[in-house]
């Protein structure tokens, strides 16, 4: 088990090295001149080529992407170009919300997910299968864009149950410890705050967990199908055992194999790929960081959101790997 997880870790070293230097390049490749999108349109040759300079834009490519990696390496990510702040930090200061906003979308959609794909597969071919899988199937072909309008349209404008859009009502005084909203208001016992706090979560946790739990109820479905076909679950029917022992403790673990591999996926996908969401409920995290600092061309603060992204993504998925090892030994041996 030592040796498997040790490799895994190292694994983890030229995944990142790829990641830093393919993100650096894209990133250089997107249409626009920072010094000019700066300056402005009426600045001077002179004026634009003394910017590039201390921008350290009129390096070669090469030499600018060894310099990136190097300070990298010592945690500097560098400084947005527009705001002069320590990029680590920008990006520290967002990561809270949108680490909350997909934990809630997540957690969402691994319940009704591994519930709904138990029953789909339990009463295969039934009315409730059908449910399930038309859902499942709607689920997955959504736009995110068109939901999330949707839910703002009627859970918050006609109905009126849910903020539109934030992470807290401006009248809600809480105080950060750890820009988590939901574990400052607990720390700080703010009882509004928390209430508040889960209330602006429920809309765009929706929204971004459609497509998750849409995925997860089909692995769960088609997992739970092959196990209940085995020799040893027809066995234990034979027997006589309650229906419910033989799928809560025979058959579901086995079948959750492939769903935690699908969970811990599609987590990775939420905090890196949560751009749309974030931008249509206003919610102030790394997606709209992202998005802003595209649109502004900010090169820094693009590569230090791609890369810490990126990063915690690796790391879920060694986290999942290692996690797979236990449950299933026969992994190690890979």
């Amino acid at each position: 088990m030592k040796r498997y997880i040790i490799r895994r870790i190292l694994l983890v070293i030229p995944i990142l090295l790829g990641v830093s230097f393919f993100s650096f390049i894209l990133v250089r490749l997107i249409p626009g001149d920072p010094a000019r999108i700066i300056l402005g349109e009426r600045a001077t040759a002179d004026q634009l080529e003394r910017l590039r300079e201390e921008l350290g834009l009129n390096k070669p490519l090469l030499t600018q992407y060894v310099i990136f990696l190097f300070k990298a390496l010592r945690g500097d990510l560098g400084r947005s170009i527009f705001t002069r702040e320590s990029v680590f930090k920008e990006v520290m200061n967002r990561f809270p919300a949108t680490i909350e906003l997909s934990l809630f979308a997540i957690i969402l959609a691994s319940t009704v997910g591994i519930l709904s794909g138990i029953l789909a597969a339990v009463y295969q071919g039934s009315f409730i299968d059908t449910i399930v899988m038309v859902f499942a199937l709607a689920g997955v072909s959504m736009p995110i864009f068109w939901l999330g309008l949707m839910l703002i349209w009627g859970g918050a404008l006609l109905l009126g149950w849910f903020p539109p859009s934030g992470r807290l009502d401006v009248t809600i005084d809480l105080k950060t410890i750890t820009n988590f909203y939901i574990l400052d208001s607990i720390l700080t016992g703010n009882f509004q705050g928390f209430i508040n706090s889960i209330y602006h979560l429920i809309l765009p946790g929706l929204a971004l967990s459609t497509v998750p739990m849409a995925t997860i109820a089909r692995m769960t479905r088609s997992s739970m199908l092959e196990v209940l076909s085995q020799e040893y679950i027809l066995s234990a029917k034979a027997k006589g055992l309650p229906k419910r022992r033989i799928i809560f403790r025979s058959a579901l673990r086995n079948a959750l194999i492939p769903v935690i591999t699908v969970i811990g996926l599609e987590f990775g996908f939420l905090l890196g790929g949560a751009v749309m969401t974030e931008t249509i409920f206003s919610w102030p995290g790394i997606g709209r960081l992202v998005y802003d600092a595209i649109m502004a061309r900010d090169y820094p603060l693009v590569q230090g959101c791609i890369l810490l992204s990126a990063t915690v993504f690796v790391f879920i998925n060694l986290v999942v790997d290692i996690l797979y090892a236990f449950i299933d030994p026969r992994i190690r041996y890979d």
